[in-house]
């Protein structure tokens, strides 16, 4: 008996609902331009430069929040460095007061005891059971 190959709806679903979507704009889009082709000259005339002023203005919109975007953007990046400056320059001198290791400090105090771990082990004694 044949099995069926199961198709992933979650990935196909949504494809398929865009591509529809699609197919029902150019239709209503192909509906509306033969319907203004319907009317006489002058209505005709009005909606086609209706419809050029509406498509002006989303562009123009679209331009505009564009560049609202980028602005706000950049000023978002320009308060995070400002915030990020001003909280290094705050903790540095705190962290400086502090007798902390250093990241090099640790590593190289990890490495040295791990080499006194292994020579611990190399002569037969196990680490952790002196205690």
């Amino acid at each position: 008996m044949a099995t069926k190959k199961t198709q992933d709806w979650s990935k196909v679903l949504p494809r398929r609902l865009t591509e529809l979507q699609r197919a029902a704009e150019k239709q209503v889009r192909k509906g509306v331009d033969q319907a203004i082709e319907l009317l006489p000259p002058a209505p005709r005339k009005s909606v086609k430069q209706f419809q050029a002023n509406v498509e002006r203005a989303r562009h123009d919109f679209r331009k505009r929040s564009e560049k609202l975007v980028a602005e706000v953007r950049k000023r978002t990046e320009h308060l995070a460095a400002n915030v990020q400056k001003r909280i290094e320059d705050a903790v540095t001198p705190l962290t400086k007061g502090l007798d902390v290791a250093s990241r090099t400090e640790v590593d190289r105090l990890r490495r040295r005891l791990e080499h006194l771990e292994r020579r611990l082990e190399s002569h037969g004694e196990h680490p952790g059971a002196a205690a």
